[in-house]
């Protein structure tokens, strides 16, 4: 949906109280259209999901806890220049990402720190070579190579980020969740708001990344208690989706030749988060992870 379509669905919602604090925190996200494809098609430095990374020297493969990480996929920067429209990512380089499939942490704790790494590479794309799977990756890690189509969406934010805001009636909570789900699909996406399953993880990131429990905010009744609502409020601020994925196919078949899928979760999305100001700065060493599912 683009921003006139949003702006009628509000209107025809009978959401008008909230259009401006919606309009307000709007954002465009790219999304990704993924395509099975042999990894031979794909040139050397392009952007993809799955298959084998294209990495300049110096860079190894990341484990965790012994456990070779999967590749997700790697971007090529200016390829996206025209799809970002507010110029939120940098304009050159590639930008990697590699999660541990097997165990699937879902940092829920700081000690999942690791089962995840996103890598910026700034160098000349001259110097990459394509690195071949480790033999010690798991099936379900070998995810096969996928073209990566764009398309810029306007993305709106979760319905606890407008209740914490606006504050919603009965009926405008209902309406709003018509509205989010129809504006926030749950696909491949680069950027914008992350069309949650399990509602906002921002207060996650914000305690998780500097070490903190998400038990530290929660009075004796399992609510935020008064400091963490206020933390809760600063992280809606702070943190951004970076890249959200669906399932992805893998390089294996069943018995009857199907493509065998790596769900997240038995049907989950996976999410990256990052500040603003270190996205800013292009600084990717503190980028945190949720995974979501049903």
């Amino acid at each position: 949906m683009n921003r006139d379509e949003i702006q009628q669905r509000i209107r025809h919602l009978h959401l008008e109280r909230l259009a401006e604090e919606i309009d307000r925190r709007m954002l465009p996200g790219i999304r990704l259209q993924a395509q099975v494809v042999s990894g031979d098609v794909l040139p050397l430095g392009s952007s993809k999901l799955g298959g084998q990374p294209d990495l300049p020297p110096g860079i190894d493969w990341p484990v965790w806890k012994g456990t070779p990480l999967a590749f997700l996929g790697q971007f090529r920067l200016p390829e996206l220049s025209e799809f970002d429209v507010d110029g939120s990512l940098p304009g050159d380089g590639l930008l990697y990402f590699f999660y541990e499939a097997e165990s699937q942490p879902w940092g829920g704790v700081p000690d999942d720190r690791g089962g995840w790494q996103v890598f910026y590479h700034t160098g000349s794309a001259d110097a990459l070579y394509r690195h071949n799977l480790p033999t010690t990756l798991p099936q379900y890690s070998q995810l096969a190579p996928h073209h990566i189509g764009y398309e810029v969406v306007v993305t709106v934010p979760d319905l606890d980020v407008i209740e914490q805001e606006a504050g919603l009636s009965e009926d405008e909570v209902t309406e709003y969740f018509r509205l989010e789900s129809e504006a926030n699909k749950y696909t491949h996406q680069l950027l914008g708001h992350p069309a949650s399953i399990q509602g906002p993880m921002h207060l996650w990131c914000e305690l998780c990344s500097g070490g903190h429990s998400f038990d530290e905010v929660l009075g004796p009744d399992s609510r935020l208690t008064p400091a963490g609502k206020e933390l809760q409020s600063v992280a809606f601020q702070n943190w951004r989706l970076l890249l959200r994925l669906d399932a992805l196919q893998t390089t294996s078949f069943s018995i009857k030749g199907k493509p065998l899928r790596q769900d997240w979760a038995l049907g989950g999305l996976i999410y990256f988060w990052i500040r603003g100001d270190a996205l800013a700065r292009c600084d990717f060493s503190n980028v945190w992870f949720q995974l979501q599912t049903t």
